[in-house]
């Protein structure tokens, strides 16, 4: 080769110098050839393979989590939708003329004429659209209210918005929730002297739920909201008996018009299904079809305020209308409640059939003072009875004659004797069970249900939720700065302020919470855990971190966890998947 022939040279001959050429190198290349042939060559890209292997399995995991997570929030959200499109569209079935402006419309009446009502501590002008539940919880408040001197009064309200949050349509009721957003000037006065003791301007919302049967129709005059029988039609001249004195209708029954059963805070509220399964509920309903969850939740509703205000008085009497006088006889009314109570929920979480009587358990959570609380309320009744269709949500009236009772304290009707508190014409308060003593009736152990609320995981109530965080953290007594970070941060998710949980945690550290151990330590309750952090697909870093340190806490660890969380997702997935194809 000449140099001086240009397409002859080569990179070398321009003055490159890259060294000795390995392929020109006889040894060296026989020392590769040796390699390539030998045991170590074939370890090497054995590991190779199972490593190339691995990180596609792992990236394609990671793909298909990705996946998953868009699923489970898809379906979720379709499945809110659907089940909202579903039951409006039964509602309307039944009432063609149903409008949700108009309804909403309705609402908002209701609730001013309510605030109103309360703020003057003169409760006649909506009684008519009150359940006794809901009644009996306004009644005592102002009963505490005129012992302690004070009024809470409420003036400027203006609601700013309000919006139906859920419908359904069940077998004894129909129900809609509605949002309320609300400015208002709230202030505490002196009842005497009208002085100003404190009070301000606030923002503030609330959800409340109304009650109907299925089938009644929408008036055309208005109902009980605007002063008119939903069921004749006449002006109603309202007092506590709540019986139209021209057709004698319960007008706060439900069985004519909507009604209003509960008010509570955004971050106390989950859509409890009315046709969910309750252990015991189908046995009941062979002979009792007209029982209902909703008739039993507002007779809850009644004997808690009334075992509130026994506490707060000091006398028993209070309670003696709803309660056995074995019960009444044996409260305890050493240590009086102190404080206002805040009703959070009632819900029915089981029923036993015997042989002799009958049992309801109710599950109520609620706030006092601070402190959040959890008891079961267990009625019974004498076994083969049935319910009064016709009485609807009015819980308080004789179960002999209809009447109302003559004072709100009775424990008898004052017009043919009937005992209200036996037993033997409908259910009475037997047993009033903390969350750490009830005990679940045997069926309820098949069901493989955690804790009543918690069961569903992802549907829990966002207090509920911080609280079962903070009971698994606080197992030991102790939570640690960085627990409280991640836990702020899972509870600012859930639209729940820094406050609300501080008073969560201190319960959490005095070990006051319903979610204590045994259950804390619960396989079942991490599962609950891993679900609610699901609830959008998702497990952010400070979410997984809580998990982490619940699931210690709990006996599991590392890669058991992380096959929780997959197969908890995965399952998720599976139903999200299913609810697309079918009404996609």
């Amino acid at each position: 080769m000449s140099a001086s022939d240009p397409e002859r040279l080569t990179l070398r001959d321009l003055g490159f110098d890259f060294g000795p050429d390995p392929f020109g190198d006889k040894a060296l290349m026989a020392k590769l050839d040796a390699f390539l042939h030998s045991p170590e060559f074939f370890v090497l890209l054995g590991f190779g393979v199972v490593y190339a292997v691995y990180w596609f399995w792992v990236h394609n995991r990671e793909r298909g989590e990705a996946l998953d997570a868009v699923v489970i929030a898809k379906g979720r959200e379709l499945q809110a939708a659907q089940s909202r499109v579903n039951a409006l569209k039964e509602i309307r079935r039944r009432d063609q003329y149903f409008d949700e402006d108009m309804f909403l419309h309705r609402a908002e009446e209701a609730f001013l004429k309510v605030q109103d009502a309360f703020s003057r501590q003169e409760l006649g002008a909506a009684r008519a659209f009150l359940s006794d539940g809901m009644f009996e919880r306004l009644r005592r408040h102002i009963g505490g209210q005129e012992a302690a001197g004070v009024r809470h009064v409420m003036r400027e309200v203006k609601v700013m918005e309000r919006r139906a949050l859920g419908y359904a349509a069940g077998w004894h009721y129909d129900s809609v929730a509605v949002r309320f957003k609300v400015s208002a000037v709230r202030a505490r006065v002196a009842a005497q002297t009208g002085r100003l003791l404190d009070g301000g301007e606030e923002v503030f919302e609330e959800i409340w739920t109304f009650l109907r049967r299925p089938g009644a129709a929408t008036l055309a005059q208005g109902g009980a909201i605007e002063g008119f029988c939903p069921s004749c039609g006449a002006p109603v001249s309202i007092v506590d008996a709540v019986l139209c004195g021209s057709c004698k209708t319960w007008i706060n029954s439900g069985e004519h018009d909507w009604v209003a059963v509960e008010s509570t805070v955004p971050w106390e509220w989950r859509y409890a299904d009315p046709r969910r399964d309750v252990t015991g509920w189908a046995t009941m309903r062979e002979h009792d079809p007209d029982l209902s969850l909703e008739s039993l939740e507002d007779r809850a509703a009644v004997a808690f305020w009334r075992w509130i205000d026994a506490r707060r008085r000091r006398d028993r009497a209070p309670l003696r209308g709803s309660a056995t006088t074995e019960l009444v006889d044996a409260l305890s009314l050493e240590s009086p409640f102190a404080g206002d109570a805040l009703f959070g929920a009632a819900e029915v979480v089981a029923f036993e059939h015997g042989d002799e009587l009958d049992s309801a358990h109710v599950q109520v959570r609620w706030d006092a003072g601070g402190e959040r609380r959890t008891d079961t309320f267990i009625f019974r009744r004498r076994a083969g009875m049935t319910s009064d269709r016709k009485a609807g949500l009015s819980a308080t009236r004789c179960p002999g004659c209809g009447a109302a009772p003559a004072k709100a304290d009775a424990d008898k009707c004052e017009y043919c004797a009937t005992a209200f508190n036996d037993g033997s014409r409908g259910w009475v308060l037997f047993e009033i069970a903390p969350f750490g003593l009830w005990e679940r009736p045997e069926e309820t152990a098949a069901t493989g249900h955690v804790l009543p609320g918690l069961e569903g995981g992802e549907d829990v109530a966002p207090a509920d939720a911080v609280a079962a965080m903070a009971a698994c953290l606080a197992v030991d007594g102790a939570l640690h700065h960085r627990e409280l970070a991640y836990l702020d941060k899972y509870a600012e998710r859930r639209g729940m302020t820094s406050a609300q949980v501080e008073k969560i945690v201190e319960e959490a550290r005095a070990g006051r919470l319903p979610y204590n151990a045994p259950f804390g330590a619960d396989r079942a309750l991490l599962s609950s855990l891993i679900r609610m952090c699901l609830a959008d697909g998702y497990i952010e870093d400070s979410e997984r971190a809580l998990l982490a340190m619940a699931a210690r806490r709990a006996g599991v660890h590392g890669l058991e966890l992380k096959e929780m969380i997959r197969a908890e997702r995965a399952v998720l997935a599976k139903r999200a998947r299913e609810l697309l194809t079918r009404l996609g």
